[in-house]
Formats: structure tokens, C-alpha cells, sequence
């Protein structure tokens, strides 16, 4: 008994003393930066605890309050974080393609999204890279216009039921707009998010996004067994069953496809070869999957990450440039007057 109190204590003081030697590291290393006053371990989490929006407004509050430096280093227990919002910072960031190793908070995603191409780094991020790159071919986007123009005028005759109605918040409906498209063209089945909100997929990934996000700035839900023990980490378990059950699905019918496209392709010698054609997203991948190149858990990986990350920043970017034609009426004007100049000369 003595001995396990003992050996209890000595665990105790290493990884303090463990703890302790990272903070003092970190903190040799981006003190020089502005940073928000803090306390020493805890860090900045009573300020970033809260809702999205609690969190959004706070972090309004410090970008505005740091503008004339451009960074804002702030602390989430002993783990520093950087916020770059000076363009020429941002793209120092965004356009060095030597340090692409991703930081801890994205570990969170990892029982979603996996090792794919937005957590990956290093060669396995090159390699999905190169591998996804030829999907986004001019010609093969040209081909999915249709698909964008229908799922677009379902959004506009959306919008056009709130016109009157006074403030509202337009997110979501760009979001499920969005997800509709991304399903459509990249998967070949559309989820029909923008006539079905109430959809079991939809309600799945905007809770689990919730969980993670909440998760990120609660230091005590890091370690994975105790997120786990936790009614947030057994809800987000059914999510994810839910969630990757759905890829798995979508995944199988598209396979079911692209065999019979082989081997009609195998009894036709004069057209072209599947493999020699410039395929979409998850035909790329299953192209790669019956070559060899990659296994099973490496699609499924890709497609969850394409699936959230192909729809969630699309929308973040076009909720950000609604928001900013908003705040310009004179360059709303402007647009409005190119746009009807573009449609009248059709």
C-alpha cells in the first residue's frame, strides 16, 4: 500500500514537473508576442468559455483591441495559440509549404476525419495532395454548373420567403446549400439538406462540430479517456457510428458504379479507359483504392474530410462575403449594376 502511494506521488511530480518544463518553454518562446494578460496554467479559458457566439464576440473584442500589432497570442491552459489577422502575416502562414505539421487542437477532428488531407502533414499531405489535385480540373467543375445552378435556385427561393421578415441569420442556409452541392457533384448522391433541415446527417455534423469545438477549449476533455467517460464523448461516439456509417454507405453505392464502368469500359476497347480520364472527387479515389495506392480506411478518411471541409469553409467564405457586400452599400450597388449588365447582353 505504501509502495503504490509512493509510486502514485513520484507519477504526480513527473508529470508536473513535465507540465511545467513545456509551459516554461512555451513561455520563453511567445512572450515577446502581444499577448492578453493571463493566468499562469489556466491561461485565458474563463474568457473563452461560453457559447459560439460568447466566443465569437470575444474574439471580436481582442482582434479589434490587438488590430495595430496583427497578432494576438493567447493561452488555453499551458498550450499557446497564435492568431495572425494581418494579411501579410496570414499569408506567410498560408503560403509556406515547409512547416504544414498541423497543431494539437486539431487532434480533436481525428476520430472524425482521421489522417486525411486536412489533419495530415509532412509527405502524407503531400501525397493526398497530389493525388486529389486533378479533381478540381476546369473541365470536370464545368460539367457540375447544372448541379450548382439547381441546388442555387432552391437557396433563392429560400431566401426569397424571408425577404420582409426582418433580421435573420443566413448561415444555414448557405450551409445546407452548400452540403447539397459538395454530396451531389463529389459523391454522386445528394443529401437534400436544403429541403430536409431535420435530416439525421445534418443534425449529426452540426453536433459534432459543436462537441469538438467545446471540447478544444476544455483542457480537462483532452485526454481521450476522460472525454470518453463524458456524456459529451458518448454523444459524440453516436454521431460519429452515425456519420461514418453514412460515408461507408454513400461509399459502396459509388464503388457498385464505378465496377460496372470498368468492366464496360474493358469490353469496349475503343473508348477511352476510366483510368485515363479526368474523374471526380470519390471516383478518383476508388480509381486509387483498386490500384493499390491506398486502402480502404485512407478513402474513407478523404471522403469525411471532403465532406465537412469541402462544405463548412465554402460556406464560412461566402457567409464572410455576404456579410462584407452588406456592409458596403456602394459596392453592393456596384455589383448589382455588373451582374444585370452580364444577364441583359444574354
Amino acid at each position: 500500500m505504501l509502495f503504490a502511494g509512493i509510486f502514485i506521488l513520484l507519477t504526480i511530480l513527473c508529470f508536473s514537473l513535465y507540465v511545467l518544463r513545456s509551459y516554461s518553454k512555451s513561455l520563453a518562446n511567445f512572450s515577446h508576442l502581444p499577448c492578453m494578460k493571463s493566468w499562469h496554467i489556466i491561461g485565458d479559458i474563463p474568457k473563452l468559455l461560453g457559447n459560439n457566439r460568447d466566443f465569437y464576440n470575444s474574439m471580436t473584442k481582442y482582434t479589434t483591441e490587438y488590430r495595430e500589432p496583427g497578432l494576438l497570442c493567447f493561452w488555453v491552459g499551458i498550450q499557446p495559440i497564435v492568431v495572425a489577422f494581418k494579411d501579410e502575416y496570414v499569408q506567410d502562414v498560408i503560403g509556406n509549404t515547409k512547416h504544414i505539421e498541423k497543431n494539437m487542437f486539431y487532434k480533436f477532428l481525428y476520430p472524425w476525419l482521421g489522417n486525411g488531407l486536412l489533419t495530415s502533414g509532412g509527405s502524407k499531405w503531400f501525397k493526398s495532395r497530389k493525388m486529389l489535385t486533378p479533381s478540381f480540373h476546369y473541365n470536370i467543375l464545368n460539367s457540375f454548373l447544372i448541379v450548382m445552378q439547381n441546388q442555387s435556385n432552391i437557396l433563392c427561393e429560400k431566401l426569397d420567403k424571408m425577404v420582409g421578415k426582418g433580421e435573420f441569420n443566413i448561415r444555414p442556409y448557405i450551409t445546407n446549400c452548400t452540403l447539397d452541392i459538395i454530396t451531389e457533384t463529389a459523391m454522386g448522391q445528394c443529401v437534400n439538406a436544403q429541403d430536409d433541415q431535420n435530416s439525421e446527417y445534418i443534425q449529426s455534423v452540426n453536433r459534432i462540430s459543436d462537441i469538438i469545438i467545446y471540447q478544444s477549449k476544455s483542457p480537462w476533455l483532452w485526454p481521450t479517456f476522460l472525454f470518453n467517460l463524458h456524456p459529451l464523448g458518448r454523444e459524440a461516439a453516436k454521431c460519429l457510428k452515425y456519420l461514418h456509417g453514412f460515408t461507408d454507405k454513400m461509399i459502396e453505392e459509388r464503388k457498385t458504379l464505378y465496377l460496372e464502368g470498368l468492366q464496360k469500359n474493358s469490353d469496349n476497347k475503343d473508348e477511352e479507359t476510366l483510368g485515363k480520364k479526368k474523374m471526380a472527387f470519390l471516383d478518383t479515389l476508388l480509381d486509387k483504392l483498386h490500384e493499390g495506392e491506398i486502402d480502404k480506411k485512407d478513402l474513407r478518411e478523404e471522403v469525411d474530410t471532403f465532406m465537412f471541409e469541402g462544405h463548412d469553409t465554402t460556406a464560412a467564405g461566402i457567409n464572410w462575403t455576404l456579410y462584407f457586400i452588406a456592409a458596403y452599400p456602394d459596392v453592393q450597388k456596384k455589383l448589382q449594376k455588373e451582374v444585370d449588365d452580364f444577364y441583359g447582353k444574354l
